[in-house]
């Protein structure tokens, strides 16, 4: 069995791109055939399709959202509508942002997963949430549809470079309130920002105690995006400006894009990881921290609500005061930040990238 994955792939830096990643390697390590064709906004079509034909796959995944193909989806797609018929290969898709794009673009969001769904032999999903909108709202036969977790992140370098990373980013021996990520608008950071003021009137010593770390930037877009990275530099313009008001400089840091061999010692070094996100359907941020066992408090919306429902700390979106109250108990109790990290655990070995493509490859034994 031949395997060929179109995706966005390193060197080009995104969640897809880690993702996928991640999976192909696993893959590779059980004697799976795979090979990869990256794309970016520049791939030439003609090289797309002349990597599939060189490869020559029994079966064709595409990792799909509108943001990684833009103007370009139409194109790939055909692609591997021509491809298929003229090698009888089996084509799968992986819908990375079903709810995310159908909310942005509504009934014409609804009709391009309708007919991007039609070219698809099988289709994977990483939360019940999706899976529900495209059988309710767009129309797709569920039985085409399966569910596959998010695996969790395996570090290669898990060196710890606690005193190098104190010094490069001026970090002090507080305990860290961490948020880890692209500085998006629906990733609600103004309200890890509120829930710290909160603290600051009401338990200004615990605050003194703590220092809260931005880690992170703007998405870098291209063409048609363009307009989006304008708003999210918009959006991390007014998260510095609500941090100055409210008096917050001396405990919030904002520290930009950290080097890629930093990530796995920023994670632990922190105490609590917050996700106070408005808008999600799963996270590879999310499955970068679970494998650290740090306590995360995430929104109770799409695949953080599903992921941490048995084990994590879930408040409603937009909830600064909910996200101060476990903040301020996962500092004060040690027993149930104790308890919360080995529910992690747990969680972590059951999302293990492993154990995630044993049940890609059954799907494709016996669909």
């Amino acid at each position: 069995m031949k395997i060929c994955f179109i995706s966005p792939y390193p060197p080009k830096k995104c969640g897809i791109s880690t993702y996928t990643k991640e999976i192909v390697d696993s893959l590779v390590n059980n004697n799976i055939n795979v090979t990869v064709v990256p794309f970016n906004c520049s791939s030439d079509i003609k090289y797309v399709y002349s990597k599939l034909k060189k490869n020559n796959p029994d079966i064709v995944r595409i990792e799909y959202a509108l943001s990684i193909y833009g103007l370009l989806s139409p194109l790939v797609l055909a692609i591997l509508y021509i491809f298929k018929i003229k090698n009888k290969n089996k084509t799968i898709v992986n819908f990375h942002e079903v709810k995310k794009e159908i909310d942005l673009l509504g009934i014409l969001g609804i009709a391009n997963y309708f007919l991007v769904s039609m070219l698809f032999d099988k289709i994977y999903v990483h939360t019940k949430e999706a899976k529900e909108i495209l059988e309710n709202k767009c129309r797709i036969n569920s039985q085409k549809i399966s569910i596959i977790p998010h695996s969790t992140f395996n570090f290669v370098d898990t060196n710890y470079y606690n005193k190098e990373l104190k010094a490069q980013y001026k970090l002090s021996n507080k305990p860290i309130v961490l948020y880890f990520g692209f500085i998006l608008s629906d990733k609600g950071i103004e309200y890890l920002l509120e829930a710290i003021h909160h603290l600051q009137i009401y338990n200004p010593n615990l605050v003194k105690r703590i220092q809260v770390i931005i880690a992170g930037d703007v998405r870098p877009r291209s063409g048609v995006f363009k307009c989006f990275e304008k708003k999210d530099r918009q959006y991390k313009n007014r998260l510095k400006k609500i941090s100055k008001e409210f008096q917050l400089n001396e405990t919030v840091k904002f520290i930009g894009f950290i080097e890629e061999k930093f990530v796995y010692s920023l994670i632990k070094l922190a105490s609590i990881a917050v996700m106070p996100y408005t808008k999600v359907e799963q996270s590879g941020v999310l499955h970068r921290i679970l494998p650290l066992n740090k306590p995360i408090i995430a929104s109770n919306i799409g695949g953080l609500q599903e992921t941490l429902k048995k084990v994590g700390i879930l408040v409603k979106p937009r909830n600064a005061v909910a996200i101060a109250e476990a903040i301020t108990l996962l500092l004060k109790n040690k027993n149930y930040y104790k308890k919360i990290s080995n529910g992690y655990k747990k969680l972590s070995r059951k999302l293990d990238v492993s154990q995630v493509n044993n049940i890609f490859i059954e799907s494709l034994v016996n669909p």
